[in-house]
């Protein structure tokens, strides 16, 4: 479902920079949110405190769509997750109901 071109559009709409793009699309893409935080930071080679700083980063920036992340200290991952997939949908039908 979380396609990489999604995450992207999602990306760009929130003013990623390139390297918050890369990892923002390496956690939440659907083939990786199982994924541990360390095994994603080993993918890119770096600290898991490092990929942390980013995703702290990327969780600032998604906060004015994503009103729920700036209420909790915990769980951010799953909140931003469950409304990347709600976002997802709700492009998915808008495109259905304008075809």
């Amino acid at each position: 479902m979380l396609d990489e071109n999604f995450l992207k559009q999602i990306a760009i709409k929130h003013s990623l920079t390139p390297i918050e793009v890369d990892t923002f699309i390496a956690r939440f893409s659907e083939k990786n949110w199982k994924k541990t935080e360390l095994n994603i930071a080993m993918e890119f080679n770096i600290a898991e405190d490092t990929l942390k700083k980013r995703l702290k980063e990327i969780y600032t920036k998604m906060s004015p769509s994503c009103f729920e992340l700036e209420c909790n200290s915990k769980g951010k991952f799953e909140i931003l997750r469950t409304w990347l997939l709600k976002e997802y949908q709700r492009i998915e039908e808008a495109k259905i109901s304008n075809f």
